[in-house]
């Protein structure tokens, strides 16, 4: 029998890592997008700048934790301000979600192979795959997420008492994550064991601990948390929604678990739970892991809309349901490992589908869609680019040329390029615009651009993301 020259684990680890670091630098050119931009360069750049442990001034500051813009500011200043340190600095997040991906679809089908598919599914979920690529905690949020539930599963409460109190801190949502699993794994607790032992209470603990004491401080320093009421720069808090107004968010949120190929993977459950239902799978329904899965996904759905379905000014992406459609995953390889054993490859490899093309769905026009939550957005960095060049070169000033939101920044909160011009924002009176259909531009706006009041200077595309340079035309 010959040896084996390197056991399985490794082989995982040294492919995960290859894979990751692939990856990594086949981004490593696109910048900050959408609220990257306000929510880590802008944080990062302060730090770089004026290094030091006090709070974001309030004219800058979303309220979110500042933490992944300090130690993206620290690695700028050991390594220097490029994106491809900004990228490096992600690496490691970006490894972990492949590996514990892997890992943890593993332990949940038994199946090496299984667990391969599995964690590149999630890895390739167009909500990991956008955010991952555009510099944002989420990846960050998403990485200690999935460690948590593996750390969970494998009885390792070190691993989750660290992993939780880094989850808490990574961001506003993330903390409402932490909190989600810490009462669902409080639950599975005392289902299991009738209890909760001191060291399972210390573990689950410290999110809620840290969460305190940071917004405490906040707040004692600031007069605010969570909302910004101070500078102008940010708007009132939202008033409460009235009752027909949370259906409509209801709906909305439905949209968004479909959106992006989301449809393939939740038909894929409901075929599984189909058959689940006709075969009357007793293992299954004393299955106490999927019990468990059911469990956190139920809190972290809770947990995740609440808030919005309270607020009248309805603001959601596909990222504030990421915890819960990372569950809906290992879910998924969970029915399709005690459902379908003699098909799991098949099954588990259309999770895997539904993954990838979900990254090459792109709405019409008028359609919002969350573009940095799926790959389809990539080309838009080099088509920026290249516009602004072709704008160099035909003499059209950038700082009276007017764009739309998240091209509003300077340049170097965008790709760090150190350059302080801007476009400026759309108004009645300008000569000139910068478009592209990643914008989500409201269709009043869309109407009059591509008006008979606007001639086209040029139009650049890729894969069916464009930019246009539109020149107002005389009266």
């Amino acid at each position: 029998m010959q040896k084996q020259f390197i056991s399985k684990h490794t082989g995982i680890i040294i492919f995960s890592f290859l894979l990751s670091l692939l990856y990594t630098l086949l981004v490593k050119n696109n910048g900050f997008l959408y609220d990257t931009i306000v929510q880590v360069s802008v944080p990062a750049n302060y730090y770089f700048e004026n290094l030091s442990l006090k709070l974001l001034p309030d004219q800058i500051t979303t309220g979110h934790p500042p933490f992944v813009g300090y130690y993206l500011a620290l690695l700028w200043r050991c390594f220097g301000k490029t994106l491809f340190i900004s990228h490096l600095a992600f690496f490691p997040f970006v490894w972990g979600i492949l590996y514990f991906g892997i890992k943890l679809s593993q332990k949940l089908s038994n199946s090496i192979n299984i667990g391969i598919i599995g964690g590149f599914a999630i890895f390739l979920e167009p909500i990991l795959l956008g955010q991952s690529s555009t510099l944002s905690f989420d990846a960050v949020h998403a990485f200690f997420f999935i460690f948590s539930i593996y750390a969970f599963f494998t009885h390792r409460n070190l691993f989750l008492f660290i992993s939780l109190a880094i989850l808490s801190l990574t961001n506003m949502r993330s903390g409402l994550t932490g909190i989600g699993l810490v009462t669902s794994f409080s639950l599975l607790w005392y289902i299991r064991d009738k209890k909760i032992t001191f060291q399972q209470l210390l573990t689950v603990s410290a999110p809620i601990i840290l969460m305190l004491i940071f917004y405490t401080y906040h707040y004692l320093e600031k007069g605010w948390i969570i909302h910004n009421t101070v500078s102008n720069t940010w708007t009132e808090d939202n008033p409460y929604s009235p009752f027909l107004l949370r259906i409509r968010n209801i709906a909305v949120i439905l949209f968004y678990f479909l959106e992006n190929g989301r449809i393939w993977l939740l038909s894929w459950l409901a075929v599984l739970f189909s058959t689940f239902i006709i075969k009357r799978n007793t293992t299954a329904i004393k299955d106490t892991i999927n019990h468990s899965l059911l469990i956190i996904f139920i809190f972290q759905l809770g947990i995740s809309i609440a808030p919005l379905l309270i607020s009248e000014k309805f603001y959601l992406s596909s990222k504030y349901l990421m915890p819960s459609i990372i569950t809906l995953f290992f879910i998924g390889i969970r029915f399709i490992t005690l459902y379908m054993p003699n098909r799991k490859t098949v099954f588990t490899g259309g999770l895997l589908a539904s993954a990838i093309l979900g990254n090459f769905i792109i709405y019409p026009d008028k359609l919002s869609q969350s573009w940095d939550c799926t790959a389809a957005h990539w080309p838009y960095f080099r088509l920026r680019d290249s516009a602004i060049n072709y704008m160099a070169n035909n003499r059209i000033q950038i700082n009276s040329t007017a764009s739309f939101f998240p091209n509003l920044a300077n340049f170097d909160l965008i790709n760090l390029s150190g350059d302080s011009c801007r476009f400026t924002p759309f108004t009645d009176s300008s000569s000139y615009v910068l478009y592209s259909n990643i914008y989500n531009v409201h269709d009043s706006v869309y109407n009059e651009l591509f008006s008979d009041k606007w001639s086209e200077v040029t139009r650049i595309e890729k894969n069916r993301v464009r930019i246009h340079i539109l020149k107002k035309n005389d009266d």
